[in-house]
């Protein structure tokens, strides 16, 4: 509108036609960066929902394997540890059975945020593997401090307050250093051999299935416990 009014008097009274003309000119740019900044925060929003389990909003399956890829990749660069922790509600079907699906979502969304709230390290990532299995990607840190935090994520869900009781879990936990010989699969299997010896073990605990190797000899061996 202000460029057709400038248009109409420019022959009358130029300085208003030009005034006219920047003030519109600015008003475009302003409404068009608006939107801009409009759709970007838009999309970050999408993609934030495209990685992150819609029930307990930490990060989905399909984030846990793009970042678990990445820091595989980081770590055989810099030949740093990175470990790998599965996290299984101990029972779940039973409780689900026992007390209904509302509940069960409850317990999940409850376990979720212990899980981030312990593994306090910002480049630790909690995801939600499937069902009832979270993971949670520890990288640079040594099997001292990887074992603890595992304990520390037990203790934290067996201390948690549920209407329907307590609820605990077991964690198999995966460990290369250097992770030079092996595959970011192998870690996701060897940290699933623990999650299961830790189930066959009675529950409710740790244990531990590493990869390390020999300074001496150059070999690879694997460590259960």
């Amino acid at each position: 509108l202000l460029l057709v009014v400038g248009t109409l008097v420019v022959d009358h009274a130029r300085p208003l036609a030009l005034a006219g003309f920047v003030v519109a000119t600015l008003g475009y740019s302003l409404r068009s960066t608006l939107l801009q900044i409009d759709l970007l925060e838009r999309q970050a929003g999408l993609d934030q929902l495209a990685r992150q389990d819609g029930l307990t909003g930490v990060a989905n399956r399909r984030q846990f394997d793009t970042v678990l890829q990445a820091e595989w990749n980081r770590a055989r660069r810099s030949g740093t540890e990175l470990a790998l922790l599965l996290v299984d509600i101990d029972h779940f079907k039973a409780f689900n059975d026992q007390h209904g699906h509302p509940a069960g979502d409850r317990c999940l969304r409850a376990v979720a945020a212990v899980l981030q709230a312990t593994a306090g390290r910002a480049a630790d990532s909690v995801a939600r593997y499937g069902g009832e299995e979270f993971a949670v990607i520890v990288p640079g840190s040594p099997l001292s401090g990887v074992l603890a935090l595992a304990e520390r994520l037990r203790m934290a869900v067996e201390a948690l307050s549920l209407p329907e009781g307590p609820v605990s879990i077991s964690i198999g936990v995966a460990y290369l250093h250097p992770p030079a010989t092996a595959s970011a699969d192998q870690l996701l299997a060897d940290a699933d051999a623990g999650l299961y010896a830790a189930k066959r073990a009675g529950r409710n605990q740790v244990t531990l299935h590493a990869r390390v190797l020999d300074d001496e000899s150059g070999e690879e061996g694997v460590i259960d416990c």
